[in-house]
């Protein structure tokens, strides 16, 4: 017996439907999942679009369409009667409908698993009530069942198909389709309907670039109510409640008003993840440019001819001063130099780090109408600045003389409520616990000298055995990878560990400091070096409540025996603190 997901056909299905239904759920093995009604958002020639049944089992994927009752063609227009007289009429063929069904579902799962790049996809035509014996260049008789052989067992028609597309698969690339295991066919189910769709994740957005649902917070929607109406916008929440959430949701409103919009970050790795799997994918490009602040700073002072006396002076950065004050002031003049583009819009996430008095002179020169009279929106959380710790207040007193609406999110949608509480242990900042989602995975693991990378090895297996993929998991550390706990670690398990502030790679496992890591997530975060005492108390606290806050479900520390003690004694100064808020 096939396994039906969902067990039950619709309310509203056809009666066709329905009958289909229930011979897949007794005439097919339970090797097969099958998908009844799978919608797909992310259609290739539509807004929105549905496939009547999709059948996963080892040797492919198989997308049917199905139409009841009398089917016909005239002149290019194809009309579908349904049993009880009533028709309407399509443009597209039955055997369209299903390819176009079929290469959009492919598309998107192989962004999201590149593994199931060379599996089988195929498709099918059903008319259960009618002969369609026509042929022509569009109407391919082989995958076709109607009702001169509907008395069969459906087995046979979806070998027959596996068969037939078997043969394509082989012609065109000339190597055999990947068989499908009981995991691989799970994870295929998973991605393609999965068991619960809440909040999306930045994640989701950044490396599969998918349209979901999003179950909002009443702050959030309080939020986004406010910022149709306002011009000027600043909105606070701690790490985990939305923020880069609400601000490129509000990019897209805009640049759907065709508005041109600015959308700066202080993440070099968030900009690059942004621009590659959401404005390219999404077709935002010319409508939202993605820079990080001192990208858009050079690019500009290049344009305008000065890169000779910017790398002059970016010599001498002493105290920072070269990024706090002289790099705008460059910025200004290649602006008066060569005019650069104007936005209609500016929005600033982790302005934390970005907000000074002398960034916002720059900036009110590329923002239409400037700061005081230009539509504009600032993300920002106090406790994640790590780089702008003396320049914020003077920026924000800046700001208020423009006069701004002000808004605060204070319910987790991010982290489990595990990673919540350890990350505030850890970090000495207590993360947002209210709206968390308790269920997560949360583990300390003690490693004596000289074991570390055994330990390492060990928890990645096991990772991999749980049913994690590389791709789920980032290794971070407060420290860059040569001064790290993670040195002595050159592969895992026979995969190379990565460098993402050096290079991107998808070959092995990635690594990250836990400062270039903000404002992106991961599934499960490996972090290592969070008692590291050549850190200044404050500046390792923020950098573990930055770093570790990135884990959505699940976060391993590792923790030297020497630090255990220390450990030890944050968890039970949390307890005070959680004690002092519920008395």
């Amino acid at each position: 017996m096939a396994n039906m997901i969902p067990d039950n056909v619709k309310d509203n299905a056809p009666l066709w439907e329905r009958i289909l239904f229930n011979r897949f759920r007794n005439e097919l093995t339970d090797e097969f999942i099958i998908l009844h009604s799978l919608g797909i958002a992310r259609h290739r020639s539509k807004r929105w679009g549905e496939c009547d049944f999709v059948l996963i089992a080892p040797g492919g994927i198989i997308f049917l369409e199905v139409k009841g009752g009398g089917v016909q063609c005239q002149k290019g227009k194809w009309t579908y009667t349904s049993p009880d007289g009533k028709s309407y009429t399509k443009t597209e063929s039955p055997w369209e409908q299903a390819k176009n069904a079929m290469f959009s579902v492919k598309k998107d799962l192989e962004i999201k698993h590149p593994e199931f790049r060379n599996i089988l996809f195929g498709f099918g035509v059903v008319m259960p009530d009618d002969v369609f014996s026509v042929t022509g260049p569009e109407l391919e008789q082989e995958y076709l069942l109607d009702r001169r052989n509907w008395h069969m067992n459906l087995s046979h028609y979806i070998k027959q198909l596996i068969m037939i597309w078997e043969k394509r698969y082989y012609t065109v690339t000339g190597d055999r389709p990947k068989c499908l295991s009981r995991r691989d066919i799970e994870t295929i189910r998973k991605a393609l309907r999965p068991d619960t769709v809440s909040a999306y994740t930045l994640a989701s957005r950044l490396n599969f670039a998918e349209k979901q649902m999003v179950n909002l917070t009443s702050s959030q929607i309080r939020a986004f109510q406010g910022l149709q109406d306002n011009g000027h916008v600043l909105i606070e929440g701690t790490a985990g409640t939305g923020k880069t959430l609400i601000a490129f949701e509000q990019a897209r409103r805009f640049a759907g008003e065709d508005l041109k919009v600015l959308f700066l970050c202080f993440s070099r790795l968030l900009a690059m993840h942004i621009n590659t799997n959401i404005i390219k994918l999404d077709d935002l490009s010319g409508k939202v440019y993605v820079s990080t602040l001192h990208g858009l700073f050079k690019n500009t002072i290049i344009d305008a001819g000065l890169k000779e006396r910017l790398e002059t002076l970016e010599r001498d950065n002493e105290n920072g001063y070269f990024y706090k004050s002289i790099f705008p002031r460059i910025f200004q003049e290649a602006v008066l130099i060569k005019i650069p583009d104007i936005y209609d819009v500016l929005i600033i996430d982790e302005a934390q780090d970005i907000l000074s008095t002398e960034n916002l002179d720059a900036l009110d020169l590329i923002l239409n109408k400037g700061l005081r009279n230009g539509n504009w929106q600032v993300y920002l959380d106090r406790m994640q600045n790590i780089y702008n710790p003396d320049k914020i207040n003077e920026a924000l007193k800046y700001l208020e003389e423009t006069g701004y609406a002000k808004y605060r999110l204070t319910l987790n949608c991010r982290n489990t409520l595990e990673v919540a509480v350890s990350t505030s242990v850890i970090s000495k900042i207590d993360m947002a616990l209210a709206g968390a989602v308790s269920g997560g995975y949360q583990k300390s693991i003690y490693y004596r000298n000289g074991l570390f990378k055994k330990t390492v090895g060990s928890i990645v297996k096991e990772l991999h055995a749980q049913g994690f993929h590389s791709n789920d998991i980032i290794f971070l550390s407060t420290r860059q990878l040569d001064k790290s706990s993670f040195s002595e670690i050159r592969s895992i398990n026979g995969r190379s560990l990565i460098d993402l502030t050096k290079e991107n790679s998808k070959k092995g496992y990635d690594f990250c400091t836990m400062h270039a890591f903000k404002g992106l997530e991961r599934k499960m975060v490996i972090a290592a070096d969070v008692f590291d005492q050549d850190i200044p108390d404050l500046k390792r606290h923020i950098l573990c409540y930055s770093g570790l806050s990135r884990a959505l479900t699940g976060l391993i520390l590792l923790v030297n025996e020497k630090d255990k003690k220390e450990h030890e004694k944050s968890m039970r100064e949390f307890g005070a603190r959680l004690a002092e808020i519920t008395i």
